[in-house]
């Protein structure tokens, strides 16, 4: 039973990502630079993907990574947040495991 309610969740956060802004959607309203903006969205897969996450790809733009400054940093502060966000993921997953 609980299972169909959990699926029931991800088929409709699936239908609704669509109508959601994206993170650098948000960032960009708030005034971050574009740049930085879209390093960080390419930091935070990648990041991600360096965790092992196998929804997310390793993305980086590497001329404009060694040409660019707001992209470079916005990356490298994506990465770093992406790994956090992966590692939280997977201890979250793994208290919940070790309760059953």
């Amino acid at each position: 039973m609980r299972r169909d309610y959990i699926i029931l969740i991800v088929i409709v956060c699936f239908c609704f990502s669509g109508c959601i802004p994206s993170k650098k959607d948000l960032m960009n309203q708030k005034g971050f630079d574009p740049a930085y903006s879209q390093g960080y969205e390419d930091g935070v897969s990648s990041g991600k993907n360096a965790m092992g996450s196998l929804g997310a790809n390793l993305k980086k733009d590497t001329r404009r990574f060694a040409r660019d400054e707001q992209y470079r940093q916005g990356w490298t502060d994506g990465y770093d947040a992406g790994k956090s966000q992966e590692r939280n993921w997977q201890r979250t997953l793994e208290r919940g495991v070790d309760k059953d």
